[in-house]
């Protein structure tokens, strides 16, 4: 792994996770928690693809939702 890769915060790799409640605390100490399952399938190959879904519990305020996110609510 690379430096500028452990250093960047917009990767969740990067981010503290606990294992036992399932959730990851994001670089400005909120909690983002597993809110479901998602899947998609490659239009091309048709492989299907399972996620797990985790959104921030309140991103509004955030000072570096910036560098974060794209997304316009939660991350």
């Amino acid at each position: 792994t690379k430096p500028s890769f452990t250093k960047r915060i917009d990767k969740v790799q990067n981010w503290d996770y606990d294992e036992t409640n399932d959730w990851f605390r994001c670089p400005n100490n909120r909690r983002v928690t597993f809110r479901g399952y998602t899947s998609r399938t490659d239009p091309i190959t048709g492989y299907r693809r399972d996620f797990k879904r985790y959104e921030s519990e309140d991103c509004s305020d955030c000072p570096i939702k910036a560098f974060c996110t794209k997304a316009e609510g939660n991350r």
